[in-house]
């Protein structure tokens, strides 16, 4: 296993991941066709992540398994959906670690870190969150 992380951003349209170091050094980028999350179908969301990763990884030149993939997907906000796509993913063996998230939870954290803000997103879905020091 590779001490390498990736996170993907996969949205409707596009996925996007990033490849790094333990310590948080970019290694490398790969842009793909992205694709929603469904419940019934999660293979076109699954084949999205792992064209992604795999283009990644091949411009990292970095081996398969990561140590962690974290990926935030449009539609893997509610749970059977998250579930449907995160279990074909673990078979894939792409990271020893793996968590699927939804696309808001990356754009707030890429946007904010662990501080206060707010994040308005706009797209085919719209969106507003804000957070306080309190982080509510």
């Amino acid at each position: 296993m590779s001490r390498y992380v990736i996170g993907v951003d996969g949205g409707g349209t596009t996925a996007r991941a990033v490849v790094l170091t333990a310590d948080g050094r970019e290694v490398a980028r790969a842009i793909e066709q992205g694709a929603v999350v469904t419940a019934r179908a999660p293979s076109d969301a699954v084949e999205s992540v792992r064209a992604v990763v795999l283009a990644a990884v091949e411009a990292a030149q970095v081996e398969l398994p990561v140590a962690a993939l974290w990926a935030g997907l449009a539609g893997a906000g509610r749970e059977p959906a998250r579930a449907a796509v995160e279990a074909p993913l673990r078979a894939a063996g792409l990271a020893a670690e793996l968590v699927v998230g939804t696309d808001l939870q990356a754009a707030v954290y890429s946007a904010l870190g662990v501080g206060p803000g707010i994040v308005l997103l706009s797209g085919t879905g719209s969106v507003a969150v804000g957070r306080s020091e309190a982080g509510l």
